[in-house]
Protein backbone atom coordinates (compact mmCIF):
# COMPACT_ATOMS: atom_id res chain seq x y z
CA UNK A 1 0.00 0.00 0.00
CA UNK A 2 1.24 3.50 -0.76
CA UNK A 3 -0.84 6.44 0.46
CA UNK A 4 1.88 8.95 -0.30
CA UNK A 5 0.95 9.48 -3.94
CA UNK A 6 -2.65 10.14 -2.94
CA UNK A 7 -1.87 12.55 -0.12
CA UNK A 8 1.12 14.52 -1.35
CA UNK A 9 -0.95 17.20 -3.06
CA UNK A 10 -3.19 17.69 -0.04
CA UNK A 11 -0.25 18.12 2.34
CA UNK A 12 1.50 20.49 -0.04
CA UNK A 13 -1.60 22.66 -0.27
CA UNK A 14 -1.94 22.71 3.52
CA UNK A 15 1.69 23.75 4.03
CA UNK A 16 1.59 26.27 1.20
CA UNK A 17 -1.14 28.23 2.91
CA UNK A 18 0.04 27.80 6.49
CA UNK A 19 0.68 31.16 8.13
CA UNK A 20 4.10 30.36 9.52
CA UNK A 21 5.21 32.73 12.23
CA UNK A 22 1.69 33.81 13.20
CA UNK A 23 -0.19 32.51 16.20
CA UNK A 24 -3.76 32.06 17.33
CA UNK A 25 -5.56 31.70 20.63
CA UNK A 26 -6.54 28.13 21.39
CA UNK A 27 -9.18 27.54 24.06
CA UNK A 28 -8.88 24.39 26.18
CA UNK A 29 -11.58 22.86 28.37
CA UNK A 30 -10.68 19.61 30.18
CA UNK A 31 -12.60 17.65 32.79
CA UNK A 32 -10.57 15.06 34.74
CA UNK A 33 -12.16 12.50 37.00
CA UNK A 34 -9.99 11.18 39.82
CA UNK A 35 -6.99 13.41 39.06
CA UNK A 36 -3.70 11.85 40.15
CA UNK A 37 -1.43 14.70 39.01
CA UNK A 38 -1.58 18.48 39.31
CA UNK A 39 -0.79 19.35 35.67
CA UNK A 40 -1.51 18.37 32.08
CA UNK A 41 1.23 19.10 29.55
CA UNK A 42 0.64 20.23 25.97
CA UNK A 43 3.56 20.46 23.55
CA UNK A 44 4.62 20.60 19.93
CA UNK A 45 7.99 20.71 18.24
CA UNK A 46 8.22 23.92 16.27
CA UNK A 47 11.53 22.90 14.65
CA UNK A 48 12.57 19.25 14.48
CA UNK A 49 16.06 20.13 13.27
CA UNK A 50 16.90 22.20 16.35
CA UNK A 51 14.43 20.31 18.58
CA UNK A 52 12.78 23.53 19.66
CA UNK A 53 9.76 22.49 21.71
CA UNK A 54 6.91 24.76 22.70
CA UNK A 55 5.29 23.41 25.84
CA UNK A 56 2.47 24.41 28.18
CA UNK A 57 1.97 23.16 31.73
CA UNK A 58 -1.72 23.55 32.54
CA UNK A 59 -2.74 23.53 36.21
CA UNK A 60 -5.64 21.34 37.27
CA UNK A 61 -8.13 22.95 39.62
CA UNK A 62 -9.45 21.28 42.76
CA UNK A 63 -12.58 20.17 40.89
CA UNK A 64 -10.44 18.41 38.25
CA UNK A 65 -11.09 21.05 35.64
CA UNK A 66 -8.84 23.03 33.28
CA UNK A 67 -10.25 26.05 31.50
CA UNK A 68 -7.58 28.17 29.83
CA UNK A 69 -6.24 29.72 26.62
CA UNK A 70 -2.82 29.15 25.01
CA UNK A 71 -1.18 30.76 21.98
CA UNK A 72 -0.34 28.25 19.25
CA UNK A 73 1.42 28.85 15.93
CA UNK A 74 -1.01 28.84 13.03
CA UNK A 75 0.87 26.21 11.04
CA UNK A 76 0.66 23.62 13.84
CA UNK A 77 -2.04 21.03 13.16
CA UNK A 78 -1.15 18.36 15.73
CA UNK A 79 -0.01 18.54 19.33
CA UNK A 80 1.02 16.06 22.02
CA UNK A 81 -0.67 15.82 25.40
CA UNK A 82 0.93 14.15 28.41
CA UNK A 83 -0.58 13.25 31.74
CA UNK A 84 0.90 10.89 34.33
CA UNK A 85 3.39 9.47 31.79
CA UNK A 86 0.62 8.66 29.32
CA UNK A 87 0.67 10.46 25.97
CA UNK A 88 -1.76 11.02 23.14
CA UNK A 89 -2.14 13.31 20.14
CA UNK A 90 -4.70 15.96 19.37
CA UNK A 91 -5.71 17.51 16.08
CA UNK A 92 -6.12 21.28 15.97
CA UNK A 93 -6.66 22.08 12.31
CA UNK A 94 -8.65 25.25 11.81
CA UNK A 95 -10.35 24.96 15.20
CA UNK A 96 -9.65 27.36 18.08
CA UNK A 97 -11.06 25.26 20.89
CA UNK A 98 -10.77 21.77 22.36
CA UNK A 99 -13.03 20.04 24.86
CA UNK A 100 -12.28 16.58 26.27
CA UNK A 101 -12.36 14.48 29.44
CA UNK A 102 -10.70 11.41 30.92
CA UNK A 103 -10.24 9.44 34.14
CA UNK A 104 -6.89 10.06 35.82
CA UNK A 105 -6.54 6.38 36.73
CA UNK A 106 -7.09 5.14 33.18
CA UNK A 107 -6.36 7.95 30.74
CA UNK A 108 -6.18 6.36 27.29
CA UNK A 109 -9.13 4.01 27.78
CA UNK A 110 -11.46 6.77 29.06
CA UNK A 111 -10.34 9.59 26.78
CA UNK A 112 -13.35 11.24 25.17
CA UNK A 113 -13.40 14.34 22.96
CA UNK A 114 -16.14 16.68 21.88
CA UNK A 115 -15.87 16.36 18.11
CA UNK A 116 -15.24 13.33 15.94
CA UNK A 117 -11.69 14.01 14.68
CA UNK A 118 -9.77 13.52 17.94
CA UNK A 119 -11.82 10.51 18.97
CA UNK A 120 -10.99 9.02 15.59
CA UNK A 121 -7.30 9.99 15.86
CA UNK A 122 -6.95 8.27 19.24
CA UNK A 123 -8.95 5.14 18.43
CA UNK A 124 -6.99 2.10 19.74
CA UNK A 125 -7.07 0.34 16.36
CA UNK A 126 -5.22 3.31 14.78
CA UNK A 127 -2.15 2.97 16.98
CA UNK A 128 -0.68 -0.17 15.33
CA UNK A 129 1.95 -1.77 17.59
CA UNK A 130 3.22 1.30 19.40
CA UNK A 131 2.75 1.30 23.17
CA UNK A 132 3.64 4.98 23.49
CA UNK A 133 6.67 4.30 25.69
CA UNK A 134 9.89 4.87 23.76
CA UNK A 135 13.63 4.66 24.20
CA UNK A 136 16.45 6.14 22.12
CA UNK A 137 19.11 4.08 20.37
CA UNK A 138 22.01 6.18 19.13
CA UNK A 139 25.36 5.88 17.41
CA UNK A 140 27.49 8.36 15.51
CA UNK A 141 25.20 11.31 16.35
CA UNK A 142 22.16 9.58 14.82
CA UNK A 143 19.26 9.01 17.21
CA UNK A 144 16.45 6.54 16.62
CA UNK A 145 13.38 6.47 18.85
CA UNK A 146 12.00 2.94 19.19
CA UNK A 147 9.00 1.50 20.94
CA UNK A 148 10.04 -0.17 24.21
CA UNK A 149 7.73 -3.18 23.92
CA UNK A 150 8.71 -3.86 20.32
CA UNK A 151 12.39 -3.50 21.13
CA UNK A 152 12.00 -6.14 23.85
CA UNK A 153 10.15 -8.45 21.44
CA UNK A 154 12.79 -7.91 18.77
CA UNK A 155 15.59 -8.69 21.24
CA UNK A 156 13.89 -11.97 22.20
CA UNK A 157 13.02 -12.98 18.62
CA UNK A 158 15.26 -15.68 17.14
CA UNK A 159 14.59 -14.56 13.57
CA UNK A 160 13.32 -11.56 11.67
CA UNK A 161 10.38 -13.57 10.34
CA UNK A 162 9.21 -14.47 13.86
CA UNK A 163 9.48 -10.84 14.92
CA UNK A 164 7.67 -9.49 11.87
CA UNK A 165 4.71 -11.78 12.53
CA UNK A 166 4.11 -9.76 15.71
CA UNK A 167 3.77 -6.53 13.75
CA UNK A 168 0.45 -5.30 12.48
CA UNK A 169 0.64 -4.16 8.87
CA UNK A 170 -1.19 -0.89 8.24
CA UNK A 171 -4.38 -1.05 6.24
CA UNK A 172 -5.88 1.93 4.50
CA UNK A 173 -8.13 4.02 6.73
CA UNK A 174 -11.17 5.47 5.01
CA UNK A 175 -13.70 7.80 6.58
CA UNK A 176 -15.52 10.51 4.67
CA UNK A 177 -16.96 12.00 7.87
CA UNK A 178 -13.56 12.93 9.27
CA UNK A 179 -11.37 15.86 8.29
CA UNK A 180 -9.29 14.54 5.39
CA UNK A 181 -6.06 15.78 6.96
CA UNK A 182 -6.57 13.48 9.96
CA UNK A 183 -7.22 10.48 7.71
CA UNK A 184 -4.18 11.23 5.56
CA UNK A 185 -2.01 11.87 8.60
CA UNK A 186 -2.97 8.52 10.14
CA UNK A 187 -2.34 6.61 6.93
CA UNK A 188 1.07 8.14 6.35
CA UNK A 189 2.13 8.00 10.00
CA UNK A 190 1.10 4.37 10.32
CA UNK A 191 3.00 3.46 7.18
CA UNK A 192 6.25 5.05 8.35
CA UNK A 193 5.80 3.75 11.88
CA UNK A 194 5.41 0.24 10.51
CA UNK A 195 8.65 0.39 8.54
CA UNK A 196 10.46 1.97 11.48
CA UNK A 197 9.20 -0.89 13.64
CA UNK A 198 10.48 -3.35 11.04
CA UNK A 199 13.98 -1.95 11.46
CA UNK A 200 13.89 -2.27 15.25
CA UNK A 201 14.87 -5.93 14.82
CA UNK A 202 18.20 -4.97 13.29
CA UNK A 203 18.97 -2.36 15.93
CA UNK A 204 18.15 -4.86 18.67
CA UNK A 205 20.50 -7.46 17.13
CA UNK A 206 23.28 -5.16 15.97
CA UNK A 207 25.86 -6.85 18.19
CA UNK A 208 24.95 -10.50 17.59
CA UNK A 209 24.36 -10.58 13.81
CA UNK A 210 27.24 -10.10 11.38
CA UNK A 211 26.92 -7.50 8.65
CA UNK A 212 26.88 -10.26 6.04
CA UNK A 213 23.99 -12.10 7.73
CA UNK A 214 22.15 -8.87 8.37
CA UNK A 215 22.40 -8.04 4.68
CA UNK A 216 21.15 -11.50 3.76
CA UNK A 217 18.19 -11.29 6.17
CA UNK A 218 17.19 -7.89 4.79
CA UNK A 219 17.26 -9.11 1.19
CA UNK A 220 15.47 -12.40 1.86
CA UNK A 221 12.66 -10.70 3.79
CA UNK A 222 12.32 -7.76 1.39
CA UNK A 223 12.76 -5.29 4.22
CA UNK A 224 11.46 -1.78 3.44
CA UNK A 225 9.90 -2.90 0.19
CA UNK A 226 7.36 -0.32 -0.98
CA UNK A 227 8.39 2.63 1.19
CA UNK A 228 9.06 6.06 -0.31
CA UNK A 229 12.34 7.44 1.07
CA UNK A 230 12.12 10.91 -0.40
CA UNK A 231 9.14 12.89 0.88
CA UNK A 232 10.71 16.20 1.82
CA UNK A 233 7.50 17.96 2.85
CA UNK A 234 7.14 15.44 5.69
CA UNK A 235 10.23 16.82 7.41
CA UNK A 236 7.89 18.71 9.76
CA UNK A 237 6.65 15.38 11.15
CA UNK A 238 8.53 13.42 13.76
CA UNK A 239 7.43 10.02 12.43
CA UNK A 240 9.25 10.80 9.15
CA UNK A 241 12.47 12.24 10.60
CA UNK A 242 12.60 9.32 13.03
CA UNK A 243 12.24 6.92 10.12
CA UNK A 244 15.09 8.67 8.27
CA UNK A 245 17.42 8.32 11.25
CA UNK A 246 16.42 4.70 11.86
CA UNK A 247 16.90 3.91 8.17
CA UNK A 248 20.40 5.41 8.11
CA UNK A 249 21.26 3.51 11.30
CA UNK A 250 20.05 0.32 9.60
CA UNK A 251 22.08 0.98 6.43
CA UNK A 252 25.11 1.68 8.59
CA UNK A 253 24.65 -1.74 10.22
CA UNK A 254 24.45 -3.32 6.76
CA UNK A 255 27.95 -2.01 6.16
CA UNK A 256 27.12 0.32 3.29
CA UNK A 257 29.85 2.80 4.20
CA UNK A 258 33.59 2.61 3.75
CA UNK A 259 34.11 4.69 6.89
CA UNK A 260 35.36 3.16 10.12
CA UNK A 261 34.40 5.90 12.61
CA UNK A 262 30.70 5.76 13.43
CA UNK A 263 30.03 9.49 13.11
CA UNK A 264 31.68 9.78 9.70
CA UNK A 265 30.06 6.50 8.62
CA UNK A 266 26.59 7.77 9.56
CA UNK A 267 27.25 11.02 7.71
CA UNK A 268 28.56 9.15 4.69
CA UNK A 269 25.58 6.77 4.69
CA UNK A 270 23.10 9.66 4.89
CA UNK A 271 24.86 11.45 2.06
CA UNK A 272 24.86 8.30 -0.07
CA UNK A 273 21.31 7.03 0.38
CA UNK A 274 19.28 10.22 0.84
CA UNK A 275 18.70 13.09 -1.54
CA UNK A 276 17.57 16.72 -1.65
CA UNK A 277 16.11 18.26 1.52
CA UNK A 278 15.82 14.96 3.41
CA UNK A 279 19.55 14.51 2.86
CA UNK A 280 20.30 18.10 3.88
CA UNK A 281 18.15 17.78 7.00
CA UNK A 282 19.84 14.63 8.28
CA UNK A 283 23.38 15.81 7.47
CA UNK A 284 22.72 19.04 9.35
CA UNK A 285 21.10 17.06 12.18
CA UNK A 286 24.26 14.97 12.56
CA UNK A 287 26.39 18.11 12.74
CA UNK A 288 24.05 19.72 15.28
CA UNK A 289 24.06 16.57 17.43
CA UNK A 290 27.86 16.41 17.16
CA UNK A 291 28.12 19.96 18.49
CA UNK A 292 25.96 19.09 21.48
CA UNK A 293 28.35 16.23 22.21
CA UNK A 294 31.32 18.61 21.84
CA UNK A 295 32.64 16.95 18.70
CA UNK A 296 33.62 19.61 16.16
CA UNK A 297 35.82 17.39 14.01
CA UNK A 298 33.10 16.14 11.71
CA UNK A 299 31.82 19.66 11.02
CA UNK A 300 35.33 20.91 10.32
CA UNK A 301 35.71 18.23 7.67
CA UNK A 302 32.21 18.12 6.23
CA UNK A 303 30.53 21.48 6.61
CA UNK A 304 32.05 23.37 3.71
CA UNK A 305 31.13 20.81 1.04
CA UNK A 306 27.64 20.56 2.57
CA UNK A 307 27.24 24.32 2.40
CA UNK A 308 28.12 24.29 -1.28
CA UNK A 309 25.80 21.43 -2.26
CA UNK A 310 22.75 21.74 0.04
CA UNK A 311 19.45 22.64 -1.57
CA UNK A 312 18.07 24.00 1.72
CA UNK A 313 20.39 26.74 2.94
CA UNK A 314 18.15 27.46 5.95
CA UNK A 315 19.19 24.10 7.42
CA UNK A 316 22.84 24.91 6.72
CA UNK A 317 22.52 28.38 8.28
CA UNK A 318 21.23 26.77 11.47
CA UNK A 319 24.43 24.72 11.72
CA UNK A 320 26.58 27.73 10.90
CA UNK A 321 24.91 29.84 13.59
CA UNK A 322 25.36 27.13 16.23
CA UNK A 323 29.05 26.50 15.60
CA UNK A 324 29.96 30.14 15.02
CA UNK A 325 33.69 30.81 15.18
CA UNK A 326 34.54 27.32 16.49
CA UNK A 327 34.62 25.97 12.94
CA UNK A 328 37.89 26.19 11.04
CA UNK A 329 36.29 26.53 7.60
CA UNK A 330 36.53 29.82 5.70
CA UNK A 331 33.01 31.11 4.98
CA UNK A 332 34.26 32.75 1.77
CA UNK A 333 35.35 29.39 0.42
CA UNK A 334 39.13 29.86 0.42
CA UNK A 335 40.98 26.62 -0.22
CA UNK A 336 43.40 25.91 2.67
CA UNK A 337 47.02 26.31 1.63
CA UNK A 338 49.47 23.43 1.88
CA UNK A 339 53.19 22.89 1.28
CA UNK A 340 54.31 19.48 -0.01
CA UNK A 341 57.28 18.08 -1.88
CA UNK A 342 57.17 16.96 -5.50
CA UNK A 343 58.84 13.97 -7.15
CA UNK A 344 62.14 15.90 -7.29
CA UNK A 345 62.05 16.72 -3.59
CA UNK A 346 61.20 20.40 -4.17
CA UNK A 347 58.58 22.12 -2.02
CA UNK A 348 55.38 23.16 -3.77
CA UNK A 349 52.62 25.32 -2.24
CA UNK A 350 49.04 25.64 -3.39
CA UNK A 351 49.44 29.41 -3.07
CA UNK A 352 52.12 29.26 -5.77
CA UNK A 353 49.33 28.88 -8.30
CA UNK A 354 47.14 31.81 -7.32
CA UNK A 355 45.75 33.37 -10.48
CA UNK A 356 45.42 29.93 -12.08
CA UNK A 357 42.71 27.25 -12.02
CA UNK A 358 43.88 24.22 -10.02
CA UNK A 359 42.47 20.70 -10.08
CA UNK A 360 43.56 18.70 -6.99
CA UNK A 361 43.30 14.91 -6.91
CA UNK A 362 43.85 13.20 -3.54
CA UNK A 363 44.70 9.52 -3.95
CA UNK A 364 46.54 6.50 -2.52
CA UNK A 365 48.10 3.40 -4.07
CA UNK A 366 45.74 1.08 -2.16
CA UNK A 367 42.68 2.91 -3.54
CA UNK A 368 41.61 1.02 -6.68
CA UNK A 369 39.00 3.65 -7.70
CA UNK A 370 41.78 6.27 -7.50
CA UNK A 371 44.04 4.38 -9.90
CA UNK A 372 41.17 3.47 -12.23
CA UNK A 373 40.14 7.11 -12.26
CA UNK A 374 43.59 8.24 -13.36
CA UNK A 375 43.64 5.68 -16.19
CA UNK A 376 40.14 6.50 -17.45
CA UNK A 377 40.64 10.26 -17.26
CA UNK A 378 44.13 10.42 -18.76
CA UNK A 379 42.89 11.94 -21.99
CA UNK A 380 40.79 14.68 -20.43
CA UNK A 381 43.55 15.46 -17.93
CA UNK A 382 45.96 16.09 -20.80
CA UNK A 383 43.36 18.38 -22.40
CA UNK A 384 42.92 20.30 -19.14
CA UNK A 385 46.68 20.65 -18.78
CA UNK A 386 46.94 21.94 -22.36
CA UNK A 387 44.28 24.56 -21.54
CA UNK A 388 46.40 25.85 -18.64
CA UNK A 389 44.68 24.08 -15.74
CA UNK A 390 47.16 23.15 -12.99
CA UNK A 391 46.87 19.47 -12.07
CA UNK A 392 48.05 18.59 -8.55
CA UNK A 393 48.02 14.88 -7.70
CA UNK A 394 48.47 14.49 -3.93
CA UNK A 395 49.39 11.02 -2.64
CA UNK A 396 48.37 9.94 0.88
CA UNK A 397 50.39 6.71 1.03
CA UNK A 398 52.12 5.69 4.23
CA UNK A 399 55.58 5.60 2.59
CA UNK A 400 57.27 7.27 -0.35
CA UNK A 401 58.37 4.06 -2.07
CA UNK A 402 54.77 3.05 -2.79
CA UNK A 403 54.15 6.53 -4.17
CA UNK A 404 57.20 6.38 -6.44
CA UNK A 405 56.40 2.86 -7.70
CA UNK A 406 52.78 3.72 -8.45
CA UNK A 407 53.73 6.83 -10.44
CA UNK A 408 55.88 4.66 -12.71
CA UNK A 409 52.99 2.44 -13.77
CA UNK A 410 49.94 4.74 -13.63
CA UNK A 411 49.62 7.77 -15.97
CA UNK A 412 49.29 10.90 -13.82
CA UNK A 413 49.54 14.06 -15.92
CA UNK A 414 50.43 17.11 -13.81
CA UNK A 415 52.47 17.78 -10.69
CA UNK A 416 52.76 14.84 -8.32
CA UNK A 417 53.03 15.65 -4.61
CA UNK A 418 53.55 13.47 -1.55
CA UNK A 419 51.58 14.19 1.62
CA UNK A 420 51.86 10.89 3.59
CA UNK A 421 49.01 9.07 5.32
CA UNK A 422 49.33 10.97 8.62
CA UNK A 423 49.40 14.45 7.14
CA UNK A 424 47.63 17.34 8.92
CA UNK A 425 46.14 18.00 5.48
CA UNK A 426 43.28 15.71 6.47
CA UNK A 427 42.18 18.31 8.99
CA UNK A 428 41.92 20.94 6.26
CA UNK A 429 40.25 18.95 3.49
CA UNK A 430 37.51 16.36 3.57
CA UNK A 431 39.58 13.24 2.89
CA UNK A 432 37.36 10.75 4.69
CA UNK A 433 36.90 8.98 1.35
CA UNK A 434 39.26 8.52 -1.57
CA UNK A 435 39.54 9.53 -4.29
CA UNK A 436 38.75 13.13 -3.38
CA UNK A 437 38.77 15.96 -5.92
CA UNK A 438 38.81 19.73 -5.43
CA UNK A 439 38.79 22.61 -7.90
CA UNK A 440 40.33 25.94 -6.90
CA UNK A 441 39.60 29.05 -8.97
CA UNK A 442 41.94 31.93 -9.79
CA UNK A 443 41.01 33.74 -6.56
CA UNK A 444 42.05 30.74 -4.47
CA UNK A 445 38.48 29.74 -3.59
CA UNK A 446 36.83 26.37 -4.08
CA UNK A 447 34.85 26.04 -7.30
CA UNK A 448 32.27 23.43 -8.28
CA UNK A 449 31.17 21.95 -11.58
CA UNK A 450 27.56 21.47 -12.57
CA UNK A 451 25.62 18.50 -11.17
CA UNK A 452 23.43 18.22 -14.28
CA UNK A 453 23.39 15.01 -16.30
CA UNK A 454 24.67 16.49 -19.57
CA UNK A 455 27.98 17.94 -18.42
CA UNK A 456 30.54 19.72 -20.58
CA UNK A 457 33.53 19.42 -18.24
CA UNK A 458 36.01 21.07 -20.56
CA UNK A 459 33.56 23.89 -21.22
CA UNK A 460 33.05 24.49 -17.51
CA UNK A 461 36.80 24.62 -16.91
CA UNK A 462 37.06 27.08 -19.82
CA UNK A 463 34.57 29.34 -18.01
CA UNK A 464 36.69 29.18 -14.86
CA UNK A 465 39.75 30.07 -16.89
CA UNK A 466 37.95 33.12 -18.31
CA UNK A 467 36.82 34.47 -14.91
Amino acid sequence: MNHLIKTTLLFLIIFAFSAIGQSKEFHINIQIQNPTESKVFFSYTSNLLTEDVKSFALNIKDDGRILTVINVEDNISFMKVSYNRQKFEIFIGAENKLNFKFDGNNVLETLEFEGVENNFLNAPNHQLNNSGSQTTINKGHVFSMVDNELYAKASEASSFASYEKQLTRPTEILNNDIDQMVVDYLNIRNEYDYYTNQLIFFLAHQYDITKENLDKIAIQNKVLEGIDFQVDFLLDYEFYTNFLQTYVYYMYLRGKSAETKADFAMYDTSNKFLQKESRDWLLCKILLNAHREQNNEIAEKKFFSLKQTASNQLFVKTVENLYGSTLTFNPDGAAPNFKLKNASGEEVQLSDFKGQVVYISFWASWCKPCLTGFIKSEGIRHQLKDRGVVLLNVCLDDNEEKWQRTMLRIPMPGTNLYASASTPLKLKYDLSRLPAYYIVNKAGNFAYLSNSGARDILGEFDKLMEE
